[in-house]
């Protein structure tokens, strides 16, 4: 027997069953109209037991609705609108995403991230409708910039031909000086310049950087190797090396220096 003919019995046999025990309660004026042929009336009253049925089971799933827990939800908004919205570890959304309380959840933790803005956490109360949050922009991010070429990368500069070395060491020497006032290291023997650490400070970070200059031996031209290192670290962390971390970014001020001082070697 298919599901819909098994259903269309299961109807049948509720029906029947309502009107022999409608009948027995109601004695033999029913069963003096039914053997009169009274077809009409059996009708009315399989219908009249259908729609009590579907009543009761209405009023039993508005029972259990009443019943069930309280669903709350919650829209979270950010700025910019291209922020991304974490809720744990999982990235959810991005600008706006609403939430669904878990039973027995009264707030949630939600993280933003944004290049270059200040990434930020924030909670987010089950009472709450709409909950917007405006991220704040990393000054130390629009001091810098992406720097592939020069950021913590050795790039060689071939010098020109034509001055003495001691000349040339010392306008090296010089021209480093001039933006890094400290050297940690200045080999003239090794051919070895490392300037210390110049420390700028941001809202939220701070950023570290120091140069460092190498001649590259067994070359037929005189070639120097020159890295410009850059790291960053949380503003409350200190200066103790733990604290920093290598950055993919460079101050623009240094990168500058890095693109005038190239020109300057391949001119001694």
């Amino acid at each position: 027997m298919s599901s819909k003919n098994a259903k269309a019995a299961a109807v049948v046999n509720y029906c029947g069953a309502m009107v022999a025990e409608t009948i027995s309660k109601n004695g033999a004026s029913l069963k003096s109209q039914m053997s009169k042929g009274n077809k009409k009336w059996l009708l009315v009253l399989m219908a009249t037991v259908l729609t009590v049925g579907y009543e009761n089971n209405l009023n039993a799933q508005r029972l259990r609705d009443l019943l069930a827990p309280p669903v709350y939800k919650t829209t979270i908004n950010v700025v910019p609108d291209n922020a991304k919205i974490f809720i744990g570890s999982a990235e959810v959304a991005t600008g706006t995403y609403e939430y669904t309380y878990k039973t027995g959840e009264d707030h949630v933790m939600v993280k933003f991230t944004s290049p270059g803005y200040i990434e930020k956490t924030v909670r987010v109360n089950q009472s709450d409708r709409t909950s917007t949050h405006t991220l704040e922009k990393d000054d130390a991010w629009e001091a810098s910039e992406v720097s592939s070429d020069v950021a913590n990368k050795a790039m060689r500069i071939t010098v020109q031909k034509g001055m003495e070395s001691d000349d040339a060491w010392r306008r090296i020497i010089y021209y480093i000086s001039e933006v890094f006032s400290n050297m940690e290291i200045s080999d003239r023997a090794a051919g070895w310049v490392r300037s210390a650490w110049k420390i700028d400070n941001f809202n939220h970070e701070t950023i570290r950087t120091r140069i460092e200059l190498k001649e590259v031996p067994g070359q037929d031209e005189k070639t120097i190797s020159i890295t410009l290192f850059s790291e960053h670290a949380p503003r409350n962390c200190g200066l103790n090396d733990q604290c920093f971390n290598s950055w993919d970014r460079a101050l623009k001020t240094y990168i500058k220096f890095v693109e005038d001082f190239t020109t300057v070697l391949k001119a001694l």
